[in-house]
């Protein structure tokens, strides 16, 4: 005899859940704040500016700095100017208005040594020998007179050389330096336009400040909203939900257990008799 199969079903059953009756008004009054909060007319973006704008001294410097761009740098122009005089030759000894002085200064000593020492000395010596006038006096006195003239055009040389070298190189070290001098000028508005940077981080952080007020302002109504919901709501506003649980049967099992319950039947109403 074959065995018999069973067969499984699954029976549907339903569940409802509702809010607890003392929350449920606290919901209501939650939803409707929420419709209220979504037709108005908040958040709004900060109704002023969230730029700072330039204080006076970043003004002052930016116009003066643009002043001085447009204006160029009139150390830097002279020292370009100094560089072409120098490459022209301006700078020689005739064009040196002390030149003069300071070379009879330098001189003097000589001529004073030849009036008061080297001639005298000639004009003695050929005294003491009778030969003042004679061809070998005359050679003496121009021999001194050419010496010295020589050292004085040596010595005219030699200062016209050291004027024309030291200006040269004062002038090249000032050229050279006219770019930053030109610079230098500038550092008197980048000092103001620190203090203007530093007046505009504060009115920055002020406007800022001001700004996180407002928006605090702005969501203080709805995060209040949030937190109220969080608190009634509990996370869970009820509903409703649906299950399946599975149902094993047998139809011979069933067929032998109602005979078997049969037969207890039987048997009672049996006893009854007896």
């Amino acid at each position: 005899m074959g065995k018999d199969s069973g067969k499984t079903e699954y029976v549907q059953s339903s569940t409802s859940s509702e809010p607890w009756s003392g929350q449920q008004s606290y919901l209501t009054t939650g939803f409707e704040k929420a419709q209220e909060f979504l037709n108005g007319n908040k958040p709004n973006y900060y109704p002023g500016s969230t730029v700072v704008g330039f204080s006076p001294e970043t003004q002052m410097a930016l116009g003066g700095t643009r002043q001085m761009a447009l204006d160029g740098s009139s150390l830097q122009n002279a020292g370009l100017s100094q560089a072409e005089k120098t490459v022209n030759g301006d700078y020689l000894a005739e064009g040196n208005p002390y030149m003069q002085q300071a070379f009879n200064a330098a001189a003097q000593p000589l001529v004073d040594n030849f009036n008061k020492q080297i001639a005298p000395g000639i004009d003695s010596t050929f005294a003491k020998a009778g030969r003042l006038g004679s061809n070998a006096y005359a050679d003496a006195r121009n021999t001194a007179e050419d010496t010295l003239t020589r050292n004085l055009s040596d010595l005219s040389g030699k200062m016209a050389y050291q004027n024309y070298s030291d200006e040269r190189n004062r002038q090249a070290q000032f050229t050279a330096a006219a770019p930053e001098l030109a610079q230098s000028r500038y550092n008197d508005m980048n000092q103001l336009a620190r203090v203007g940077m530093a007046r505009e981080g504060q009115s920055q952080a002020e406007l800022t400040d001001n700004v996180n007020r407002f928006n605090f302002e702005q969501n203080k109504e709805i995060e209040k909203l949030r937190q109220y919901m969080t608190i009634v709501g509990g996370g869970s506003y009820g509903g409703q939900g649906t299950s399946s649980q599975p149902v094993f049967s047998n139809p011979t099992q069933s067929f032998l257990g109602n005979v078997s319950t049969g037969l207890g039947l039987a048997n009672g109403f049996a006893s009854l008799f007896n």
